[in-house]
């Protein structure tokens, strides 16, 4: 970490923020062209065909939200699995934290709006998200850290493998770093939908309190 001085406090305070997005779908194909079967399996579960992320998982329970019924199923073999909800007119699914998963619209439109296998692997995309996130908390001028590592959506890859997604992910990296630069006293939101990446850039108040705490230190 580099030397705190009284200018990044003035930078910590500065309202430098924004929006940066970058089209990823070339990147999500290399990785699939360099090492498609050393990704993990996507979970078994129900998926909307215009994102990645499940939308009812095999194995949690969920609930209807007028009567709070609660169901679950051990194995989803196709969309009409979801034939048995019955769900009444308005009613939405759930899951436990009380948060829409389902609305009636999507359950009746289910055959064209559902599926049980996501148009790209998840675990693809959380790959390249982490790998991403890995690479910033290091150039970040305050102490950051990721809950997961890139590698944890992967399965015995070899070296060599593991080297080609390096460099699949250079451009990328490049790309990001680019946006990024001396900015370094932020708060990078990063994400990705279906195949865009998404950074959004905040100013974080607690490292301004946490560079005041060190300047105190120092003097």
């Amino acid at each position: 970490m580099k030397e705190i001085t009284r200018d990044d406090l003035q930078k910590a305070l500065s309202n430098s923020t924004g929006l940066f997005v970058l089209p990823i779908m070339d990147c999500i194909t290399k990785c699939i062209v360099n090492a498609n079967d050393y990704f993990l399996p996507p979970d078994n579960a129900i998926y909307r065909k215009t994102t990645n992320k499940p939308v009812l998982l095999a194995n949690k329970h969920y609930y209807k939200e007028n009567t709070f019924t609660p169901f679950s199923y051990s194995l989803f073999s196709s969309v009409d699995d979801l034939e048995t909800l019955e769900l009444s007119k308005g009613e939405n699914i759930v899951d436990s934290d009380f948060n829409v998963v389902l609305t009636y619209i999507e359950y009746h439109n289910r055959k064209n709006l559902l599926y049980i296998e996501p148009t790209i692997n998840p675990n693809i995309i959380n790959y390249i998200l982490y790998a991403i996130k890995e690479e910033v908390q290091y150039t970040l001028s305050y102490d950051s850290c990721v809950d997961k590592k890139c590698t944890d959506f992967l399965s015995n890859a070899p070296v060599e493998v593991l080297d080609k997604l390096d460099s699949v992910l250079e451009d990328v990296l490049e790309e990001v770093f680019n946006y990024i630069q001396m900015d370094t006293w932020r708060i990078y939101d990063i994400y990705i939908s279906y195949s865009d990446l998404f950074i959004k850039k905040l100013v974080d108040w607690r490292a301004y309190e946490w560079i005041k705490i060190q300047l105190e230190k120092k003097e």
